[in-house]
């Protein structure tokens, strides 16, 4: 059983929506001395495999949205001529899909540290194994062997206005057909679906946000002034998933 992963990465330049693919492998304990402390995550697609995946789901219908390849072609060919760079920015001008039209790639390829649910051998603790998460504890007596574990994990990183696209085109119910929605990516789904209901109910104010170097930069808070929109924040803070949280930020230096 595959699954889909992704939330919010707000601690880079380049703001967007990490998601990344979860898959079923038989797989034995690893020695964190021998492999090293940056461990990728076995259980985690590799780059192909999370884009045949995204484009199985597309072609059979139970995702209403394409990978967006003539991004990632942009990105590599644009830089022969500007007589070129030019045409292809015009071509996708015309295109349906709005990330497709971005002049920098609205997809990038990320490596990401998450912490995510490890079991840890009682006899000794340099042996890890992660544990999927579709996959029920034998008994609740293991809990205890059970820690949060920083695995390396392979994915793509949509910008603000790709992301939109993407989490709009993902099932909202959870139905056997499209179990393939984890609950993070799920979450997020509903999330994007609010804010665009705020967006066309105009519930947002401009602001001015003060940086640390004392400058200050203009954004668009939304105005939840209404028991309705307050009932919702409430609601979502209580069931944000944990998966959410535990996405590490990068590393300076």
């Amino acid at each position: 059983m595959a699954i889909l992963h992704g939330s919010w990465l707000l601690d880079t330049e380049d703001k967007g929506l990490f998601i990344w693919g979860e898959t079923w492998r038989k797989i034995e304990a690893i020695d964190t001395i021998e492999s090293g402390m940056n461990l990728r995550l076995p259980l985690a697609m590799t780059e192909a495999e999370l884009k045949t995946f995204l484009t199985s789901l597309q072609q059979s219908g139970k995702l209403n949205w394409q990978f967006p390849e003539t991004a990632l072609r942009l990105r590599s060919v644009t830089a022969e001529t500007p007589q070129e760079k030019g045409k292809k920015i015009r071509r996708s001008a015309k295109t349906k899909n709005p990330e497709l039209t971005a002049e920098n790639s609205s997809i990038r390829r990320e490596i990401r540290a998450i912490a995510l649910p490890t079991q840890i051998s009682e006899s000794n603790i340099n042996l890890v194994m992660p544990q999927h998460s579709a996959a029920a504890l034998s008994s609740p007596a293991k809990t205890e062997d059970i820690y949060l574990y920083p695995w390396q994990v392979e994915g793509f990183c949509l910008n603000p206005q790709a992301a939109f696209i993407f989490l709009q085109a993902l099932p909202l119910n959870s139905t056997e057909a499209d179990f393939f929605v984890g609950s993070d990516l799920r979450f997020w789904s509903y999330i994007a679906r609010w804010s665009l209901d705020l967006l066309a109910r105009c519930k947002f104010l401009p602001a001015l946000e003060i940086q640390s170097d004392g400058s200050a930069i203009a954004k668009w808070q939304p105005l939840l002034d209404s028991s309705t929109d307050q009932l919702r924040l409430a609601t979502f803070s209580k069931q944000m998933p944990t998966a959410c949280r535990t996405y590490q930020g990068q590393e300076e230096g």
